[in-house]
C-alpha cells in the first residue's frame, strides 16, 4: 500500500530544528504540490529554492532525509525545472516513498493552513516548541493535527462479498462500504451502523484486517470484514451509493493497484473467499453473535 515501503522507515516525532540546504522543501498551494518536471516524483531542496532556514517548518523523515514545509509565500521565484501537480497524481505516482512523504506532508500543511487563528478567541497560533501543536498565547487554546478515524468493510455473504460505488462521481471505482466513526461510539459499532445506514444489512462476525493512513483526506483508515447477519436483501441509500451488489469470487474483476487498502480488501476476498474471516492472531479478531 501506498504507506509501504520498507526497508525506509518513515519517523514522524517532532522536532524544533532549523532546515539545512540540502534537505527536503515541501511547497503546497491549495491541492497543488510543488515536484520536479521529470516523470518520477522528485521535490527540491531547501537550498534550491533559496529560502532562509526560519521560513520552513519541520515535518519528518523518512530514509533518514528531513523534510520541510516551505510556505508558497517564501519564494520569491519558481525553478523553472519546478511545476505545482495535483497532490491526487501522488496517488499513483513513483517512487512510492516520495509520493507518501509529499501527501503526508500535504496534510500537514492544510493543518497549518487552517490553525493560523484561534478558534476561541481569534488570535493568532503559535508554534509549539514542544511538540507538533498550534497553541493560542492569548487564552492558551492547543490543537493537534487532525486525524479523523473511518472504516472500510467487506461485507460478505457465502462466496459473494458486497461492492459499491459512490453516488455522484464520474467513473467511480468499486468500492466497499465506508465512513467515518461518529463520537461515542467504537469502531466494531462504526463497521454496524454504516453498513445498516448505507444498504440496510446487519451484520456480524466483525473481523479486523488492518489499518492504514490515508492523507488525502486526513483520515486513518481501520479495514473490517463482516458477514450479513440474517436477510441479504439491499436497500441502497441513494444519496452515499450509485451501486451496492453482491459479486462472487469468479466475477470480481478488480486489479490489484498496490496503493489503497479497499482495493486490497477486495483483492484478498478474490484470493481467500470467506477465509477473510479467519484472524490468524485471536487478540486481533472481535467477534458479535
Amino acid at each position: 500500500m501506498l504507506h509501504e515501503f520498507a526497508p525506509l522507515t518513515f519517523d514522524n516525532s517532532y522536532q524544533a530544528i532549523l532546515a539545512g540546504e540540502t534537505d527536503t522543501a515541501i511547497c503546497c498551494q491549495g491541492d497543488e504540490i510543488l515536484v520536479g518536471r521529470d516523470e518520477a516524483i522528485g521535490f527540491p531542496t531547501v537550498g534550491e529554492l533559496d529560502v532562509s532556514p526560519e521560513q520552513c517548518t519541520y515535518l519528518f523523515s523518512l530514509g533518514g532525509q528531513r523534510y520541510f514545509l516551505v510556505e508558497r509565500e517564501a519564494l520569491t521565484s519558481l525553478p523553472e525545472s519546478r511545476l505545482f501537480i495535483p497532490v491526487q497524481q501522488l496517488r499513483y505516482g513513483t517512487p512510492r516513498h516520495l509520493c507518501f512523504a509529499g501527501v503526508a506532508a500535504h496534510h500537514l500543511y492544510r493543518w497549518y493552513a487552517s490553525r493560523k487563528y484561534c478558534g476561541c478567541c481569534s488570535a493568532q497560533m503559535q508554534h509549539d516548541s514542544q511538540e507538533r501543536a498550534m497553541v493560542c498565547g492569548e487564552c492558551g487554546h492547543r490543537e493537534y493535527p487532525q486525524i479523523m478515524p473511518a472504516v472500510i468493510v467487506g461485507v460478505v455473504d457465502g462466496d459473494r462479498l458486497l461492492l459499491t460505488k459512490y453516488a455522484g462521481r464520474e467513473n467511480p471505482r468499486p468500492a466497499l462500504v465506508a465512513g467515518y466513526a461518529e463520537v461515542g461510539e467504537t469502531l466494531e459499532q462504526a463497521v454496524e451502523r454504516e453498513v445498516m445506514e448505507e444498504t440496510g444489512l446487519k451484520v456480524k462476525h466483525i473481523t479486523y484486517y488492518k489499518s492504514q493512513p490515508w492523507p488525502f483526506t486526513g483520515s486513518m483508515l481501520a479495514g473490517f470484514y463482516a458477514h450479513v447477519d440474517g436477510a441479504n436483501t439491499i436497500i441502497r441509500d441513494e444519496r452515499e451509493l450509485s451501486e451496492a451488489i453482491f459479486v462472487s469470487r469468479a466475477d470480481i474483476n478488480v486489479p490489484h493497484m498496490g496503493v489503497a487498502m479497499t482495493n486490497e480488501m477486495i483483492c484478498r476476498f478474490k484470493d481467500l473467499g470467506p477465509d477473510v474471516l479467519v484472524c490468524d492472531d485471536p487478540v486481533r479478531q472481535r467477534i458479535y453473535d
